[in-house]
């Protein structure tokens, strides 16, 4: 069940006076992956942090941003940048001026970026049986060097308050979360009092996420190309801090993955020869007389 306090107090309808003021000052997180194909190098998580109540000013902001001429219902990157969507009669220049709009949007309010980047080529020697398994695969990585990068910042910087975190839902989601769960249990006190709630989110109904859908298409375009545009820019010259670091799994797993491929194939090989020898008419029993 979600907590209470992940009903954000406007949308409820609540009167001023009756907020719970301990609630808006709660942190909350909202992040979104991309490059997620092992041919663009880097896979990415990234996103924002801010208190409730700031996010309240910037989800109405936002949507303010939105509903401008030429109005859209939800911003995604890729319907941006290959105008299609929301941005299919905008074009590609309307677009570019949405994107920037928006990104001065997230300019104007208290934010803190976080951009988890982790290498694909790190787990490219993994068996195709291990595909699906946790703890195999990029995104388990990002999501939790992201939670826990974020938490340890929060705390050398002095914040007691609880970080709850929305991630864009996806197949990998489900299994990461309780990972989490588990893992928190085995934290520092003082990690586990701010490590909060983690839920799957709708990117297409929560303007957090469309915002961190932006920081990370910028980010990946930025690495790319080596060129930060124009809305990359407009955060930036607010001097609103990101910080970007690599979510990389234990120096180990490449070699347990390696091992891993070898005891496979073996078992495939003796699958074969039993094969071979069963369509030849040879029993294992026979090899008992030997």
């Amino acid at each position: 069940m979600i907590p209470v306090r992940w009903a954000v107090p406007h949308l409820c309808g609540l009167p001023k006076s009756k907020r719970d003021k301990r609630l808006l000052l709660m942190f909350r997180g909202f992040f979104d992956e991309t490059n997620r194909n092992p041919a663009d190098g880097q896979f990415l998580l990234a996103g924002w942090i801010a208190r409730v109540d700031e996010w309240e000013k910037f989800s109405e902001a936002w949507q303010k941003c939105l509903s401008e001429k030429p109005s859209i219902k939800y911003f995604k990157t890729y319907e941006a940048n290959n105008p299609s969507g929301q941005f299919f009669k905008i074009g590609v220049e309307g677009s570019k001026q949405k994107k920037v709009a928006l990104a001065e949007v997230i300019s104007h309010h208290s934010v803190r970026g976080y951009i988890a980047t982790a290498d694909h080529a790190i787990l490219s020697g993994r068996p195709k049986k291990l595909r699906k398994l946790a703890g195999t695969r990029i995104y388990d990585w990002a999501f939790i060097a992201l939670i826990t990068t974020v938490l340890l910042d929060f705390l050398k910087r002095g914040e007691r308050e609880t970080i709850d975190f929305v991630f864009d839902g996806c197949k990998e989601l489900r299994a990461c979360i309780g990972s989490y769960e588990a893992q928190r249990a085995a934290w520092p006190p003082s990690m586990q009092k701010i490590a909060g709630e983690v839920i799957p989110g709708d990117d297409r109904k929560l303007v957090g996420l469309q915002a961190a859908d932006l920081l990370a298409g910028e980010h990946s375009a930025y690495l790319r190309t080596g060129v930060k545009d124009v809305s990359y820019q407009a955060i930036e010259n607010r001097n609103i801090p990101i910080f970007d670091f690599a979510a990389s799994p234990p120096p180990m797993l490449p070699l347990l993955l390696k091992y891993a491929q070898e005891v496979f194939e073996r078992q495939d090989a003796v699958a074969d020869i039993l094969r071979e020898l069963k369509r030849r008419g040879v029993e294992l029993d026979d090899f008992k007389k030997f």
